[in-house]
């Protein structure tokens, strides 16, 4: 079993060798902004944010809304699995969802946190919208990150910042409302 840490940038380094050394891939193709079927939705998790994190909860045992390059756990649902429609429980799940449409993702959470699984969810703070009051506040820890994320593009390396802070939802396992 990998160790908190272990693979993240070596593997992410190796594809990229491999597909631009058989020139499946030219650099002026990675542009985030100029890829047709790239957007903000996908965004990729940092890996260094990921090791913090299993250091606290050990390896993560399933990203539920991930692509091939980007999952954060050896198991991992893509866009077509539809990650909403799978179970999670009993696992440790990292999950950066989707954030055009966050509110099934952060349902989901909750859902699975009552069937035994530890979610850890990366989220946009925003405070003044429902469901960070409805699905997340009365559920989850809330751990605020400092600063503002950088996210990782398609091209591998990190983009700008965004224009929001970002927050850890920490939803445990057979979690009920949290008494604040």
């Amino acid at each position: 079993m990998p160790k908190p840490g272990e693979g993240g940038r070596a593997i992410w380094d190796a594809r990229l060798r491999r597909q631009l050394q058989a020139g499946q891939l030219a650099l002026e193709e990675l542009t985030p902004y100029q890829r047709e079927d790239w957007n903000t939705d996908h965004w990729e998790t940092p890996w260094p944010l990921i090791h913090d994190l299993e250091e606290e909860f050990g390896i993560f045992e399933l990203d539920p809304c991930a692509t091939e390059r980007s999952a954060k756990a050896a198991r991992y649902f893509t866009e077509s699995e539809d990650g909403l429609s799978q179970p999670w429980a009993p696992c440790r799940v990292f999950c950066n969802p989707p954030y055009s449409c966050i509110e099934p993702w952060l349902r989901k959470a909750g859902e699975e946190a009552r069937q035994g699984a530890l979610v850890v969810a990366l989220i946009p703070v925003r405070s003044d919208q429902d469901w960070w009051h409805d699905l997340v506040l009365p559920f989850a820890e809330l751990r605020f990150l400092r600063g503002r994320q950088r996210f990782i593009g398609a091209d591998g390396t990190t983009i700008g910042r965004p224009v929001f802070s970002s927050a850890l939802a920490i939803y445990r396992p057979h979690c009920e409302e949290v008494t604040r």
